[in-house]
């Protein structure tokens, strides 16, 4: 309900139906573990693996899902995950790393992207 300030006050009422999507189901990974080789001359930005996720819940905004990157120090340094599709890349040369590092452990975290709708009808 509102109302406004005049004398006397007026008001006016409006029904709001709200639909709830429900989420029923967490995200699946497609594997397990990802385990990955790629050449310290790997070009910055070029995608040398692409990890996966889905969700029972089917299609619509209550299924989206969103990769997230996590790990040391390092790893993050050297590598990018592209947080829609799942594309794993070097964000810099491997080169660089004066430290040699054979192995990197990224750590990446499947999210759901969850929507509230609501329809109004007046």
């Amino acid at each position: 309900m509102s109302q406004d300030e005049g004398n006397p006050p007026r008001s006016a009422t409006a029904i709001v139906y709200v639909t709830v999507l429900r989420n029923t189901f967490a995200p699946t990974w497609q594997q397990s573990m990802y385990q990955v080789r790629v050449l310290e001359t790997q070009a910055p930005g070029v995608p040398f693996t692409t990890v996966q996720a889905v969700d029972r819940d089917g299609e619509g905004p209550n299924s989206q899902i969103i990769y997230y990157a996590t790990g040391d120090q390092l790893a993050m340094e050297y590598f990018q995950l592209d947080s829609a599709t799942g594309e794993v890349s070097v964000s810099q040369s491997l080169l660089t790393d004066t430290e040699g590092t054979k192995n990197y452990k990224v750590q990446i975290i499947v999210l759901l992207y969850l929507a509230v709708f609501v329809t109004s009808f007046v």
